[in-house]
């Protein structure tokens, strides 16, 4: 017998054995994910609603509605429809109105991944038609296929022009639907693929990182643990929110597992540099309408996180001579942390997504939106020169205004004037920019401190202005990135001290109010190392060369640019604008204790309120703050001193407030937990 099972080793059976253990756990996470997309769904384009206004592609009017239904009109030959792939077979269902007012019915096609055509009339509804006039028509779905974006329904109409009406219009489309089509479905391939790949990733990350004394098997057994609850999660989301997963399934599980499988695949001084080739390759899929805006968070996320594992991975704690105890404790608490950074940037993005869509125009959008589309023109036509002169909205630094412009540069969408907000994709193209930078900021404070992140997640002011065409979001990011470098610089003068001085600059030439910042973080400078203040200079310098650098506005006449905008500001504050507030000199604190207003439209996309409790935890957290973070005390009574003497006392000013209170009052509870769990357990061992 022992003989025959050498012969079997040579032969490489040990080996074969190993591999298909591994290949094992691949195949039970498709078995799994495939048994969960047998679930029935179906999902639905409301061609007229406003949230559904991403699905909405070429060849349509701007939304209207009758009593009965909202709906577009079809205005070119072939109009598209993006439909996410939800499987195979399907079924897609086309709803309309016929016949069109000049009494004809129209000649349609359907093209999935084949062409169906036929005249829209009441003999070719597959259903009897509705009361308002309505067909319905059935048509096969789109074949399996590997791809990020969703697919295009393809539809097709003759077009007739209405009396009295300049436009060419084909027909009046209301829904699209697709639906499993049979008993079994094929899940969508990439999606599959993607989330079997980081479900694999994640278990062969975890089995190399512990080293259990009791042998692999134990870590083999921990890991597939660990994997099964992340399946879990995934699949509990799958079911509990099918029509958001539907749209962002694909992109999400890509995001993750491309760093991922480099975290896995390469040596280590390459995880860095290809994750910032991820970033950059996925912002351009983004901008080039080759992803959703998912993808490119869920790339920036999962890479964060990644390097945070690459500086504080598992094998930096865990010993082989550490009791199995332990070393679940430190994996279980490390995992936990990670997936509480993901559910908060995901939980920002969501908030901020709806509120996109939710929240109507605000007083300054278009005003940014009109400089954006000039800087688009400018750069359109190479006239550099013209992006350095253009004095539309001088009185803010350009760069937040550069970013809008190149959006639109990219997407080729600047040529007509930005009007409603309802009817202008334009505008939520930029919105859903900004949502996605403070979901980025977000996530970055997140990594900081979780609870800290998800306290600006959920923060009214900062979900209103950061889901707008503002200017907050962008400054914002690089405001708290300048924080938090400076909070992890160990002494003046390190590699992070200085990258903060960049982030100062970055900030100055997005929004001037959050450069106040920069003030609170030299006095905190000197405070911490009076020795070091020659070094303080040479940091402010780089700062403000970084600022005038990224503000082409400053380049042929800085001082005169700056003072003439400073000068606008000064004179605003006296403006009617200001008077008609009535503003009182406090109410920035009135702001600290407020949430924003219910819109008109009774849309409330601010679902905890928050702002008070972070204030009133902020003030009791000061005296700790004294002893052990004085940069939050310092930036925090900065700001605030600023707001207070500032005659101009918007809203959204107290954005700057943000960060640093969420990580103040984050960190004072945090130290409460502690202090009760430390009085809890002492008398635990007293009875004991």
């Amino acid at each position: 017998m022992e003989t025959k099972m050498n012969l079997l080793n040579n032969f490489g059976y040990a080996r074969f054995l190993e591999v298909l253990k591994k290949g094992l756990i691949p195949l039970f996470f498709l078995i799994v994910l495939a048994l969960v997309y047998q679930l029935p769904f179906n999902y639905t384009v409301d061609v007229g609603r406003l949230s559904d206004a991403w699905a909405i592609g070429e060849g349509f009017s701007v939304r209207e509605s009758n009593a009965d239904f909202s709906f577009r009109w079809t205005n070119s030959n072939n109009a598209t429809v993006e439909l996410p792939d939800i499987g195979w077979p399907t079924k897609v269902t086309f709803v309309g109105l016929a016949p069109r007012p000049d009494g004809n019915a129209p000649t349609v096609s359907l093209t999935t991944d084949k062409t169906t055509p036929f005249i829209f009339n009441n003999a070719v509804s597959t259903k009897p038609p509705a009361k308002d006039g309505r067909l319905t028509i059935e048509t096969e779905g789109f074949a399996p296929s590997f791809r990020l974006t969703p697919n295009k329904l393809v539809i097709g109409s003759d077009l007739f022009q209405p009396k009295g009406d300049s436009r060419k219009l084909g027909l009046v489309l209301n829904k699209v639907s697709i639906e499993k089509a049979g008993m079994l479905i094929l899940p969508p391939l990439f999606e599959w693929l993607g989330w079997t790949v980081v479900f694999t990733a994640i278990y062969i990350l975890l089995k190399h990182s512990l080293q259990f004394n009791s042998g692999k098997n134990r870590s083999s057994l921990f890991a597939f643990g660990i994997a099964c609850i992340y399946l879990l999660i995934i699949v509990a989301i799958r079911i509990l929110n099918n029509i958001w997963w539907c749209e962002n399934g694909v992109s999400l599980a890509w995001g993750i597992a491309l760093p991922l499988a480099t975290y896995l695949l390469t040596i280590r001084w390459l995880k860095v540099g290809i994750t910032v080739v991820f970033i950059v390759s996925s912002l351009i899929l983004v901008l080039n309408n080759q992803a959703p805006l998912t993808f490119f968070l869920a790339v920036v996320s999962s890479s964060l996180a990644l390097i945070i594992i690459t500086n504080y991975r598992f094998g930096l704690q865990l010993k082989p001579e550490q009791s199995y105890r332990t070393q679940l404790q430190i994996v279980l608490l490390l995992w936990f942390r990670y997936t509480l950074v993901a559910c908060v940037i995901v939980a920002a993005l969501f908030i901020r997504s709806s509120a996109v869509v939710t929240l109507e125009g605000d007083f300054d959008e278009p005003v940014y939106l009109r400089a954006a589309r000039l800087y688009a023109q400018h750069l359109s036509a190479g006239d550099f020169v013209g992006v350095i002169n253009e004095q539309e909205n001088y009185e803010h630094p350009i760069l937040a205004k550069l970013i809008f412009g190149a959006i639109m540069l990219w997407n080729n969408d600047y040529n007509s004037v930005v009007t409603r907000l309802d009817t202008d994709p334009r505008w939520l193209n930029q919105r859903y920019v900004n949502a996605t930078v403070a979901s980025i900021t977000v996530g970055a404070v997140a990594m900081e401190n979780p609870l800290a992140g998800l306290l600006i997640a959920l923060n009214g002011f900062n979900i209103k202005y950061t889901s707008e065409v503002y200017l907050e979001a962008v400054s914002g990011l690089f405001a708290t990135l300048m924080l938090l470098l400076l909070r992890h610089s160990k002494r003046n003068g390190d590699w992070k001290w200085w990258l903060a001085a960049i982030m100062l600059g970055l900030t100055g030439a997005s929004k001037y109010i959050y450069a106040v910042g920069g003030i609170a973080a030299l006095i905190w400078m000197l405070w911490r190392d009076i020795k070091s203040w020659r070094l303080v200079p040479i940091w402010l310098g780089i700062a403000l060369l970084v600022f005038y650098l990224t503000n082409p506005i400053l380049w042929f006449n800085p001082i005169g640019q700056v003072l003439h905008s400073l000068t606008y500001s000064v004179n605003y504050t006296s403006s009617a604008p200001v008077a008609r507030s009535e503003h009182i000199w406090y109410q920035p604190i009135i702001w600290l204790f407020s949430e924003p207003e219910m819109p008109s439209n009774n849309t409330y996309p601010f679902p905890f309120p928050v702002q008070g409790l972070v204030t009133i935890i902020t003030i009791l957290s000061m005296w700790r703050l004294w002893k052990k973070d004085r940069l939050l005390l310092v930036l925090i009574g900065v700001n605030l001193f600023f707001l207070l003497i500032w005659p101009t006392k918007w809203r959204q000013y107290v954005l700057i407030l943000t960060a640093p209170m969420a990580l103040a009052s984050a960190g004072y509870l945090n130290y409460l937990c502690r202090l009760i769990w430390k009085k809890i357990a002492w008398r635990l061992s007293k009875k004991t």
